[in-house]
């Protein structure tokens, strides 16, 4: 009977480490992630030096990013590829812009909040590259137009751990089932543009140039201005007892250059994204 009081100690104190070991897994997040990412974003835009329309569009987003957590530091980085239209409708014409974007991310930030594991502050800071390309053949010489804006940008995140817990249930009142555990955690970001360098058409309307004149990056400006965006992203994250991780998130973006240089360039971002992130090591 000793013995097998015994056993039974020995196997609850087993199992006790082994869920406390699964727990400390999930907590740590330490390790390198790879993040597929792919969503569907709705953006809009307005260049006046090609057109003081503005333009709404649908696009398809795909991408890729590496995490790496160590020791309450966080490194990033990113690439992005939207491509879609744009579409303007005016009683008389329908435009429609065909647009490609190659979007590029590399970020730090420092956890500044150590002492509770389940609630992480981050404050850091980016620098990003947005290539974007357009071509709308009834501009005439401005059909095809490229801009370039890099930002430094000033972050703030914080990440907070919950759990789903186990519980025995009814579906439609008679069909028992038992819900396993489930650990989430929920991560929101805001960044700031301290800086940005905007690769702009410097032409303020579509009929500037001659007959024969190269249309392609001719007259383009660079301006540099403080303070022209904010964005915001918002994520929901499972976490796996394996240590990979699905996410939904939700960006958006927006930035104006206002009148700060000679022709306004305004644009803005609605993104939403479903990733499978895979921790490498």
């Amino acid at each position: 009977m000793k013995k097998i009081i015994l056993l039974n100690i020995i196997l609850c104190v087993c199992l006790s480490l082994t869920a406390q070991e699964k727990q400390d897994k999930l907590n740590n997040r330490d390790g390198i992630y790879r993040h597929s990412l792919n969503g569907i974003s709705i953006a809009s835009f307005r260049d006046k030096g090609t057109s003081p329309l503005l333009y709404n569009g649908i696009f398809i987003t795909t991408g890729k990013n590496y995490s790496i957590y160590k020791n309450n530091n966080l490194w990033q980085g990113e690439i992005l590829i939207p491509i879609g239209v744009y579409i303007k409708s005016t009683k008389e014409n329908l435009f429609l812009t065909p647009s490609g974007n190659l979007n590029l991310m590399f970020s730090y930030e420092r956890n500044l909040h150590k002492d509770n594991p389940n609630l992480r502050h981050y404050l850091g800071g980016s620098i990003e590259n947005s290539a974007i390309l357009r071509f709308n053949s009834k501009l005439m010489n401005a059909s095809f137009t490229f801009n370039n804006i890099s930002n430094l940008n000033v972050s703030y995140a914080f990440e907070y751990d919950f759990k789903r817990k186990a519980k025995d249930k009814k579906l439609f009142g008679f069909i028992r089932y038992h819900r396993k555990e489930k650990q989430y955690f929920l991560r929101t970001k805001v960044s700031l543009p301290l800086l940005s360098v905007v690769y702009h058409p410097g032409y303020t309307h579509v009929g500037n140039a001659t007959e024969g004149q190269l249309a392609i990056l001719n007259d383009y400006q660079i301006n540099g201005i403080a303070f022209a965006g904010l964005s915001t992203d918002i994520s929901l994250v499972r976490q796996l007892q394996n240590g990979n991780q699905w996410k939904l998130s939700y960006r958006w973006s927006a930035f104006s250059t206002k009148n700060a240089i000679p022709n306004r360039l305004d644009m803005s971002n609605h993104i939403f994204f479903y990733s499978y992130i895979i921790k490498l090591k």
